[in-house]
């Protein structure tokens, strides 16, 4: 039997994001699949502090509803919604592909990630950004946003931004006796928010509310169970064995370049070198994009292209924060690294059941 070392990036991916005990335990029986519905229908409401920097918009915050379970179970104190009680937390990070200004209104387009965590106690706090990714990653999902910024004198930001939200990953996670899932992978959402706040244009923070609507009807219901990947025909499966092998070595390549990232923001830390890494994962993004991918494998090898683009997104702020000394951007690129990691354990995940259908031990 073949064998890969997929468990490795199991290992890394649980030390950069932290504890997965929660998501674990709740593998044990069949999840409650809330925040799913019919077309049209709210999947989850949001409140969140955002702000622009460097052409990347990043919003940090919390689900304030989630269909298909109740407020008691969503904070740890009802009576009191806020991220300090706030049991699900979330990050947005988009880079700005275009920006269009006309007058005092600036359009941007961008695509990036959404990931939502699961802090069973609560806890987040607003002025610390890396608070609101302390927990564990239960959801993933791609995001393509618009965002429309009207600057109103003498320092009034206002701002609408509206996307698409398509769900990548969907961990099972325990929260009062109970397992649930949130979403499902393909699950499609339509996300606004609005919002505004003041400041000079580029430090304004941004206080933003809104909610994700369901686009796509998919199959609804409380106890849908995960789909796995469609097991590959026995004939497919040395176009499977040299998929496999391909992909971990791109993984393996750019666990080990995020891996020797620098940690903290200090006179050591290299923007050029940083900045050559960006390189070398973008081009293992694209090639895992351009790929011949074998029947089944098609779910798994989205999400580790979401792995590989994020990880190369969180590299990006990293070498931009060295070479202006910006904390906040630091941090931001270190949270997208724990992001990409988080994505890449759903995507390794997703690779057993297409292995073990052509004999393909993963487990060393």
């Amino acid at each position: 039997m073949q064998r890969f070392r997929f468990l490795h990036h199991l290992i890394v991916a649980l030390v950069l994001v932290g504890s997965t005990t929660g998501a674990v335990a709740a593998m044990q029986t069949a999840p409650v699949v809330i925040g799913d519905g019919s077309a049209g229908e709210v999947a989850f409401g949001v409140v969140a502090v955002a702000g622009d920097r460097a052409g990347a918009v990043s919003a940090r915050g919390y689900l304030t509803e989630v269909a298909g379970v109740d407020r008691a179970t969503l904070f740890t104190d009802p009576d009191v919604p806020s991220p300090v009680t706030a049991r699900l937390t979330f990050v947005l990070d988009v880079g700005t592909a275009t920006s269009t200004p006309t007058g005092d209104t600036t359009i941007q387009n961008g695509s990036g990630t959404l990931t939502i965590y699961l802090r069973e106690n609560g806890g987040a706090d607003p002025e610390k950004p890396a608070s609101f990714t302390a927990g564990t990653p239960v959801a993933g999902a791609e995001v393509v946003l618009q965002n429309v910024i009207q600057m109103i004198p003498p320092d009034l930001t206002v701002v609408a931004a509206e996307g698409t939200v398509t769900q990548m990953a969907a961990a099972p996670f325990a929260l009062d006796g109970e397992t649930y899932q949130l979403g499902h992978p393909g699950l499609r959402l339509h996300l606004t928010m609005t919002g505004s706040g003041t400041g000079e244009t580029d430090t304004t923070v941004v206080d933003l509310a809104g909610n994700a609507t369901i686009v796509d009807e998919g199959s609804s219901g409380s106890a849908r169970t995960p789909a796995a990947p469609t097991p590959a025909a026995g004939e497919n499966c040395p176009a499977i064995a040299t998929w496999l092998a391909t992909s971990q070595a791109r993984l393996d390549l750019a666990s080990a370049l995020v891996a020797a990232a620098p940690a903290t923001l200090d006179a050591s830390a290299d923007a050029a070198s940083i900045e050559a890494t960006v390189t070398e994962v973008t081009g293992l993004t694209q090639g895992q994009r351009s790929t011949e991918i074998p029947p089944g494998a098609e779910a798994a090898n989205r999400l580790l292209v979401t792995a590989l683009s994020t990880f190369g997104r969180g590299l990006t702020l990293l070498a931009g924060a060295i070479e202006q000394s910006d904390s906040t951007r630091f941090d931001q690129g270190r949270q997208a690294l724990g992001d990409g990691s988080a994505l890449a354990i759903r995507a390794t995940t997703a690779l057993a059941p297409i292995a073990s259908s052509c004999g393909i031990d993963l487990g060393s």
